[in-house]
């Protein structure tokens, strides 16, 4: 008992040092601590998990992995925090039972604009039910000025992805679909 109290605090400091790159937590639901962390000398996320017999797994890599990135643990797992560009992506993770694997759930994109000088807006998606929901602001061409569309919510399809499938390339692509839908709107309202 004396020793799993002395892992448990020694996990919580290393987790504290490193907050924004490191979690120590159960994801598999085995009553062992499993972890996932940044690597920023390979520009991926590690993770290991105990029903994998703590094998090391690992995102591809990010070609765009600021410093500023962050892991967050969550209720059922984490999110990665990321910027590309100005924008701000939140991709959450949990553990898949089936594939034995930390699976996308979902993903949250933002993009703000403090001077209201470029369209903006926050969307969201679920994998579970498949529908994005997103509020956006554009320039309307006809008043030159900040308009905020009605909520959309729309059904997407998007293939699951594991962790040791997703880098900024699926974001990056998330966006250009996210975009098109976007534009197919405003040409309905302007």
């Amino acid at each position: 008992m004396k020793v799993k109290l002395f892992i448990l605090a020694f996990y919580s400091i290393l987790q504290t040092l490193f907050a924004n790159d490191v979690i120590v937590k159960d994801f598999d639901g085995d009553n062992k601590l499993d972890k996932v962390y940044i690597n920023h000398t390979s520009n991926t996320i590690i993770y290991l998990l105990s029903s994998c017999d703590y094998l090391e797994k690992q995102s591809l890599s990010f070609s765009k992995l600021s410093k500023d990135t962050k892991l967050i643990e969550t209720k059922n797992g984490f999110k990665l925090e990321s910027n590309i560009d100005n924008i701000l992506y939140s991709s959450y993770f949990k553990f898949n039972k089936e594939h034995k694997n930390l699976e996308l759930v979902g993903i949250n994109r933002k993009i703000k604009s403090l001077n209201n000088e470029f369209e903006n807006g926050e969307s969201s998606y679920k994998f579970s039910t498949q529908e994005l929901v997103a509020k956006w602001n554009y320039i309307s061409k006809t008043t030159k000025e900040m308009v905020s569309m009605p909520t959309l919510k729309t059904k997407l399809i998007l293939n699951k992805v594991h962790l040791d499938a997703f880098n900024d390339e699926f974001l990056i692509k998330f966006a250009e679909k996210i975009s098109s839908i976007y534009k197919t709107e405003i040409s309905k309202l302007d």
